[in-house]
């Protein structure tokens, strides 16, 4: 007798054929279901009939509801639709609630300021005072003083604030979730 063995499927290598059928299988994979197809037929049977069920709804086009039929699903379900921002939201928001695009605006801002002042070439000569030089000197130590304070403290709220509360304890926190998930798992796994 000639006749091939029957081969149980089990529910892994079910996951595997239908994620090869749909295209979404890794390399190796889709080459170990291939091989298993070609020596089993009950494989490629159902290998087939995955692959016919994603042809048919990769083949779907999507259609347009009306926005009366969302908001009234939305509302019965409690779920709200997501509105489309804006691009003048997104630059508000990218320069006012981010303090480094802040500072960098702002120096932008100051450097085509100055030089805007320094290339000015007016015809009209001006003939300063010493008093009115050390007076203008004066201010501008003082205004680059402020300036120095403002990108001080931004730098300070970015380390101290930022970076640490809303950056590093989410993570933190993320990292110690993830290893509890792991650590009570392995306890799981020890009493089967």
């Amino acid at each position: 007798m000639n006749a091939k063995k029957s081969f149980e499927i089990t529910e892994e290598l079910r996951d595997k054929i239908i994620s090869a059928a749909y295209g979404d299988a890794g390399f190796i994979d889709k080459i170990k279901i291939n091989k298993l197809a070609a020596k089993y037929p009950e494989v490629k049977i159902l290998f087939d009939e995955y692959s016919t069920t994603a042809n048919a709804a990769h083949s779907i086009k999507l259609e347009e509801c009306p926005d009366e039929l969302l908001n009234s699903v939305g509302s019965k379900i409690g779920v709200k639709r997501e509105n489309k921002k804006s691009f003048l939201f997104d630059l508000y928001t990218a320069l006012f609630t981010r303090p480094i695009v802040s500072a960098a605006a702002a120096s932008i801002l100051v450097i085509a300021i100055v030089t805007s002042i320094i290339f000015n070439k007016n015809e009209y000569q001006y003939n300063y005072s010493p008093e009115e030089i050390a007076l203008a000197d004066k201010q501008v130590k003082e205004s680059l003083y402020f300036v120095s304070k403002i990108f001080n403290k931004a730098q300070t709220n970015l380390t101290d604030e930022i970076l640490t509360d809303r950056v590093a304890k989410p993570i933190s926190k993320g990292i110690n979730l993830v290893n509890d998930l792991f650590i009570e798992g392995d306890k799981n796994e020890n009493f089967n």
